[in-house]
């Protein structure tokens, strides 16, 4: 064999051996690609899956999937990415939809149901985008503090954790107790015990049987101070004032302890009172807490609603308290809702939102929903000439996939059935109306419409 020969040849199997490396190399870099492919897919069903388990009613995060189609039908998604297609059954109540091309998707948890739409686009809805790696950060996106930091093991006062919210900031001691609300306190939310007469920012705070009350008429050196049940400090004793205002709390088929209810009711109570007229005389509002479990079965539908009301005034009305409404207090949702009320004088109120007693008793006051929009549309219209949705406050500001077709002013259309179609007024913080739905943005307040009629009736008149 000559030498061009050997020449001819040698080239001839490096050229075959390069294809080969080249293809061996093709094929590890597509199965690496698969595998990644596979990991990015495994993950936002996971997500998709946690997000419907936070006990929070609504909440809003995004998910960089690249590009590809997803179709939900029959509680099935389908996902295809260039020649590859996923499928996965989710046992939980997710919107049907079709996306195609989309890179980045929204998922968005408004009440009980998940719904996923294209976040390729700007997209008007207020942004709730919380990780685990922002949990341990100054992250307003996490603040709340948001559910899924919550068992991280890292107390974050920063994201409002403490020792109320978060099984992170719980420490075992006896010479101190948990009242984050005392600017005073520690990281965690703990400080020290107060005797009678001395300033309280709750009841933890007061040694004994003492309550963390509002202090009486006239004395304005502080706003709250330890006394007896019932009795106001007025810089020299513990004394009786006559309330323009009694909400009696009764636990309904409460499964804890009656500390975590009793510290569920003073929650809802003090965001209520610190919401309407009368907080400007928080003395003349006063919380009757009932520690006496009432249980019976649940009926849903409007007759079993009813029905339900009507037990928990039964249980009421035995402990022979005076009262001028009546807030049965629930753990949980309540017929997959977070209360309800039927101009009865008595509400059912979930204890998972500080501002769900303050959004029923809002109704029982003459106040309409405005996550729909209830003035047009009759869903939730308690009175026409209330808190209608107006342009001036953002009030046709809509929530995806609705349109502002369906609210404020101007609106046309109405869903068919009462769902979540508007954000609601905008109060004078920047964030929504206590009448918008539980998880709306925050601050939560009352806005000018509601705040309006609310200062207009006696009983709320300081």
């Amino acid at each position: 064999m000559n030498l061009i020969s050997i020449i001819i040849i040698s080239f001839l199997i490096g050229i075959i051996i390069f294809s080969s490396v080249q293809n061996l190399l093709f094929y590890f870099s597509k199965e690496i690609e698969k595998k990644i492919e596979e990991e990015k897919v495994k993950n936002f069903i996971e997500l998709i899956k946690k997000i419907s388990k936070i006990s929070t009613e609504y909440f809003y995060t995004q998910y960089f999937l690249g590009l590809s189609d997803l179709i939900v039908k029959d509680n099935i998604i389908k996902i295809n990415i260039g020649n590859r297609n996923y499928s996965f059954f989710l046992d939980f109540n997710i919107e049907e939809t079709e996306i195609y091309k989309a890179s980045k998707y929204c998922i968005l948890k408004d009440s009980e149901k998940i719904k996923i739409f294209n976040c390729d686009y700007p997209i008007n809805i207020s942004t709730n985008f919380c990780d685990i790696e922002k949990c341990k950060l100054e992250s307003r996106e996490c603040k709340g503090p948001n559910p899924i930091c919550i068992g991280d093991g890292y107390c974050n006062r920063f994201i409002g954790e403490n020792c109320r919210n978060s099984i992170d900031c719980i420490e075992d001691t006896k010479e101190k107790v948990c009242c984050p609300e005392d600017p005073n306190s520690d990281e965690k939310g703990y400080t020290k015990k107060k005797n009678r007469g001395e300033e309280c920012f709750c009841d933890n705070q007061c040694s004994g049987n003492l309550r963390c009350n509002p202090v009486a008429s006239g004395f304005k050196k502080y706003s709250r101070a330890c006394c007896e049940e019932g009795k106001y400090w007025n810089g020299i004793d513990c004394i009786e004032e006559k309330p323009k205002l009694r909400i009696l709390f009764i636990p309904v088929n409460w499964n804890r302890d009656m500390q975590s209810f009793r510290r569920a009711a003073e929650e809802q109570f003090d965001f209520f009172v610190k919401s309407i007229p009368l907080s400007a005389c928080p003395e003349k509002v006063k919380s009757i807490i009932v520690e006496k479990n009432c249980r019976f079965k649940i009926e849903c539908g409007n007759i079993g609603l009813r029905n339900n009301l009507m037990e928990i005034k039964r249980c009421a009305d035995s402990t022979g308290e005076t009262y001028d409404y009546i807030v049965g207090l629930v753990e949980g949702l309540i017929c997959g809702a977070g209360g309800y009320s039927m101009l009865m004088k008595v509400v059912v109120a979930s204890a998972l939102s500080r501002e769900i007693t303050t959004h029923e008793l809002g109704h029982e006051f003459g106040l309409n929903d405005e996550y729909i929009d209830a003035c047009r549309c009759g869903f939730g219209l308690v009175n026409p000439r209330a808190n209608c949705l107006k342009s001036y406050l953002s009030g046709d500001d809509p929530v995806p996939p609705y349109t502002r077709e369906y609210c404020g002013e101007r609106g046309t259309k109405c869903p068919r059935s009462y769902d979540v179609t508007c954000f609601g007024n905008k109060n004078r913080f920047g964030g929504r109306d206590i009448m918008s739905f539980a998880g709306a943005p925050e601050p939560r307040a009352f806005a000018e419409e509601s705040w309006k009629y609310l200062s207009s009736l006696p009983f709320l008149q300081c």
